[in-house]
């Protein structure tokens, strides 16, 4: 049974405020839902575990931030876990994009995949493996144009990408 929770301001509060909650249940089962961990104990626990499955997030800092890189690994994260996943990226997707989700993935430094056909070799032997024996669900890595300018498009190309 949802209740009525009523929070009044106090003598700390910058402005008076009352905040009425009706439907408290159906908060609570919002709340619960499934999270998806990012690998990195130190944010999972900030975030109860990571973000919750279904949720649409931003990663936004300056350039050389880790942005892309917080993005790559939560992607191969999800993959591990054989839930869908996709990067979106206002970059264009180079290369070395896919080669750090293919490295992160298999384990083979993305470095010694470049200067040598060896190991270009058994990072795709290893990716081939993964996805051939179902230990993972391939992440999609995809650049949104220049003129996507809403998070309705956004929400667009996940629904797309998701069939």
């Amino acid at each position: 049974m949802d209740r009525v929770a009523e929070v009044r301001a106090t003598a700390r509060t910058r402005a008076p405020f009352t905040l009425v909650v009706h439907g408290l249940g159906s908060a609570l089962v919002l709340a619960r839902l499934p999270r998806v961990p990012f690998g990195i104990p130190e944010l999972d626990g900030l975030m109860r575990g990571g973000p919750q499955k279904g949720k649409f997030g931003f990663a936004v800092a300056y350039s050389g931030h880790g942005k892309s890189m917080l993005a790559n690994h939560h992607a191969c994260v999800a993959a591990r876990r054989k839930q869908f996943a996709i990067y979106l990226t206002g970059e264009v997707v180079r290369g070395d994009e896919v080669l750090r989700m293919t490295s992160n993935l298999t384990g083979v430094i993305m470095n010694k995949a470049i200067d040598d056909v060896e190991w270009e070799e058994e990072l795709n032997l290893r990716y081939k493996w993964l996805l051939d024996n179902k230990q993972i669900v391939a992440p999609k890595l995809h650049a949104f144009k220049a003129t996507v300018t809403t998070a309705q498009e956004l929400f667009q190309i996940v629904e797309e990408e998701e069939r």
